[in-house]
């Protein structure tokens, strides 16, 4: 939040800026894809900034914070069940850090539907950890609005029903919370085949397949991101 009144040398980018014109873009549809099928931190903050009368900036750290200790909390009651507490205190810990490597861009309000996303991934980890489907199939379903990385809850589930661990039903139904929102999002927000999906991922995400260090140091940071899933 420190970075919200910083200009950014390069570009001359004021990232309070850039935040709240990403902001009103989302908001009026209009922002680029894939970004604009990712709104529930978006309509979080708007629905605070309605209620409160504060700015969206205001509302938003506020948002970010409550979202951040939900999903320490989260992880600390999942890892207890193997763990010492020093231990799942650790384990938050390392969540902390990496939260702080991850997000090292300058400030924005966009970044809200990342926190919100692994809150939700969260939950839906100990739900099907403690065998409450429904429940699981209930924030895959609210966290699918904030990222598609919410397919790694199907995933999960896929793999406990191949163990013998879910019912099938639980994968059906939890494959179905997520795929309801994001077909939902692709049909009101349309856009070519070739943008419904990050197809370039596995070059953006493998480390030394970059052409330049600019790339290669990118790529380095979103592995960090997908520590924070995992840990």
């Amino acid at each position: 939040y420190g970075s919200i009144h910083v200009m950014d040398m390069r570009t001359r980018t004021v990232y309070a800026d850039e935040s709240l014109h990403h902001y009103a873009q989302a908001l009026d549809g209009e922002r680029a894809f894939p970004y604009q099928w990712r709104l529930l931190g978006v309509y979080m903050v708007r629905a605070g900034e309605r209620m409160s009368g504060a700015g969206p900036h205001a509302v938003d750290v506020a948002v970010k914070a409550v979202l951040l200790w939900a999903a320490s909390a989260l992880l600390l009651l999942f890892s207890r069940l193997y763990t010492s507490p020093i231990g799942a205190l650790c384990a938050v810990s390392m969540y902390f850090v990496l939260t702080v490597a991850g997000f090292t861009d300058g400030y924005s309000i966009y970044y809200t539907n990342d926190y919100a996303m692994l809150a939700a991934w969260f939950a839906a980890v100990l739900l099907v950890r403690q065998r409450r489907f429904v429940a699981a199939a209930a924030v895959t379903f609210a966290g699918a609005w904030a990222k598609e990385t919410m397919m790694l809850v199907p995933i999960l589930v896929g793999i406990e029903w191949l163990r013998g661990r879910a019912p099938f039903k639980a994968v059906l139904g939890i494959g179905l919370a997520f795929v309801i929102p994001t077909a939902v999002l692709r049909w009101i927000y349309p856009a070519p085949l070739e943008r419904w999906a990050w197809w370039d991922m596995a070059y953006a995400n493998v480390p030394f397949l970059q052409e330049t260090t600019a790339e290669l140091m990118l790529t380095l940071k979103n592995n960090v991101k997908v520590f924070l899933f995992f840990n």
